[in-house]
């Protein structure tokens, strides 16, 4: 592992392999096509050495080394592993993306499964509180154009996913005891009202027609 990871470093480090980067990283790959397989252990030496060293998670280093040991380890019911994969939130993200895998491991089904096993490990409880809290400014971020499901308009089922999404927040929060309830009486409002609205569409105009009609609230800054 030393030879590799002072191999990378170098390559990191030296500002004229910028251009030439992806090339010498796909080389290193090459000359250590075993790294996929190494220990548990030894990859989170090589992390923290990376870490240490304040270098970048390079798509190919992640792809080719990080995410098949920890996919090994995480299959084999280690719960650190998933941990560590949590740390790598948006390499994961760009992972799947990269490899269109639509049942790869999410950011959610990483909580989620750790969760199945420690219910009430603090540190990954506040990382499904901030996880749940973005998809609901997420879900809001249109108003007053309409509540959004993952890139689309939510239907009038969607709300409701939300709406169940909002009480595993809610009971998430309370677990913390953390104060969110400003946030969750507004997401409750318009999760609510935008499935009112679509279930008697043919009476208004638009989302924001039914919002003043009905007096609901739009955060400061929005068109009224």
């Amino acid at each position: 592992m030393q030879p590799f990871l002072e191999a990378y470093l170098e390559i990191e480090n030296t500002p004229r392999n910028h251009r030439t980067r992806s090339h010498l990283l796909a080389q290193l790959l090459a000359r250590f096509p075993n790294m996929g397989q190494i220990a548990f252990e030894d990859l989170l030496l090589l992390l923290e050495r990376l870490e240490q060293s304040q270098v970048k998670i390079r798509m190919p280093l992640f792809a080719q080394v990080i995410y098949p040991v920890l996919q090994r380890e995480i299959k084999s019911g280690n719960l650190q592993a998933v941990s560590v994969l949590l740390q790598y939130t948006v390499c994961l993200y760009n992972y799947n993306r990269m490899h269109h895998l639509q049942d790869g491991y999410s950011e959610g089904a990483l909580i989620k499964r750790y969760l199945q096993r420690d219910p009430e490990n603090h540190d990954i409880l506040l990382r499904k509180e901030a996880f749940l809290a973005k998809m609901v400014h997420y879900a809001l971020h249109e108003l007053p154009q309409g509540v959004l499901y993952g890139i689309n308009g939510a239907t009038a089922e969607q709300c409701g996913e939300l709406l169940n999404l909002l009480e595993d927040y809610t009971r998430t929060c309370q677990t913390l005891q953390l104060d969110r309830s400003a946030t969750i009486r507004y997401a409750a409002m318009h999760f609510q009202g935008y499935q009112d609205y679509l279930l008697h569409r043919q009476l208004y105009k638009n989302y924001l027609d039914y919002i003043h009609q009905h007096h609901l609230e739009l955060p400061k800054g929005q068109p009224s």
